[in-house]
């Protein structure tokens, strides 16, 4: 019976640990972008954007889950809760990177 080979894994990127003063203004900038965007994001977008903007502002959602008629609070909530546990460094990175996406498909 032959050897068989086992697939080879690609690298995983490590998660972004530290805010660089650098990925600070770049986050900045992808905030200030993504109000010019000539098409408006997806509710499912936006509900990305909130998500990421708030874990690499704020860090782990505390807040309590709100009333179930509340769908919009509820909704922005689980974005963020989502999230618990992400650096606030790799939040900047990935919100910066789906402001590019956005962009690219406009």
């Amino acid at each position: 019976m032959a050897d068989a080979k086992a697939p080879e894994l690609k690298e995983a990127t490590p998660e972004l640990k530290e805010v660089t003063p650098d990925l600070k203004k770049a986050f900045e900038t992808a905030a200030e972008d993504v109000k010019e965007l000539p098409k408006a994001p997806s509710q499912d977008e936006q509900l990305t954007l909130y998500g990421l903007f708030k874990q690499a502002n704020e860090g782990d959602n505390t807040k309590p889950k709100p009333g179930m008629f509340d769908l919009k609070a509820k909704y922005k909530w689980e974005a963020y809760e989502k999230l618990k546990g992400k650096a606030e460094a790799q939040a900047m990175k990935e919100y910066i990177d789906f402001v590019k996406k956005l962009q690219d498909k406009a």
